[in-house]
């Protein structure tokens, strides 16, 4: 039909001049909408809907944690994760003077620490020691413990593999050093010198550590572990070293293990050393 007079001039459109219902789902071409016009978010959340169909975001979760689903009906969320190993701590020393390897902040029921191309500034053996006042104070520490709760009751079994085919095993029974060693040592008479399997200075020690905190409400007594190594003893091929390690307090409430570090005896520092600390819990 024609216009009665003059025509109008053109004018675009604006959004203003839509209607609401006008802009359908059937009116976006497939593959339309990119990144950039969408809206902006908030760093680390995800996109999820939630039970009633809608668009909602995942809160963003903490450093380590995991996607976790909720089951039909409930938007997943980040957690810690369950019934898996939790990566602790890990580091490295090169050409160091380090008196030791420390962990704090335990948590979890079970760790296992991996160490490895360890080496120390002398001959000394490989020791342990726990903490529980968070690596305030060891139990090996010279005050602010009691004597008979955390330096006593300390127990090892130690058996030296060698490649002569010969076995040799050492042993603490009941030690009250707050300390025990993990390797052969030079404490035992009964060991001849030649036979005191003790890691060299360049002992390219390496293995696993594992320990049982005893967490959560179990038995506070007997905070126990193993170690399985390899090292060089002075003047000796490599042997392995398996050791069997117990903490029992004598006496006293002293709850959790929540720390322990790994030493050279004597006054001998760890020079090289690379680690990775890993916890898991009973779920």
């Amino acid at each position: 039909m024609p216009f009665l007079g003059q025509q109008p001039a053109e004018v675009a459109l604006t959004t203003g001049d839509l209607g609401d219902d006008i802009v359908t789902e059937a009116k976006m071409a497939n593959d339309a909408i990119g990144l950039a016009e969408l809206k902006a978010g908030t760093d680390g959340e995800l996109l999820t809907w939630d039970a009633s169909g809608n668009p909602t975001t995942v809160p963003v979760g903490t450093s380590t944690h995991v996607l976790t689903s909720n089951g039909a009906g409930a938007a997943p969320t980040f957690q810690a994760s369950s019934g898996t190993y939790d990566l602790h701590s890990q580091g490295s020393y090169t050409g160091a003077t380090a008196p030791a390897l420390e962990f704090t902040g335990l948590t979890h029921d079970l760790y296992i620490l991996h160490i490895w191309n360890m080496d120390f500034s002398a001959s000394e053996p490989l020791m342990i020691t726990y903490s529980y006042d968070g690596g305030t104070t060891y139990c090996n520490s010279t005050a602010g413990l009691a004597a008979n709760e955390t330096k006593g009751w300390w127990y090892a079994t130690i058996s030296v593999q060698k490649t002569d085919q010969s076995n040799d095993v050492e042993r603490r029974q009941g030690v009250n050093l707050g300390e025990v060693e993990l390797t052969g040592y030079v404490f035992d008479a009964s060991i001849t010198s030649a036979n005191r399997m003790v890691p060299a200075d360049a002992a390219n020690l390496m293995g696993t550590i594992t320990i049982d905190r005893k967490a959560d409400g179990e038995n506070a007594l007997s905070k126990q572990g193993f170690a399985d190594l390899l090292y060089h003893p002075a003047g000796y091929a490599p042997i392995r070293c398996n050791s069997a390690f117990m903490h029992t307090p004598n006496g006293g409430t002293l709850g959790d293990m929540d720390a322990f570090k790994i030493f050279p005896g004597g006054s001998a520092t760890i020079a090289n050393a690379h680690w990775k600390l890993y916890g898991t819990s009973v779920t």
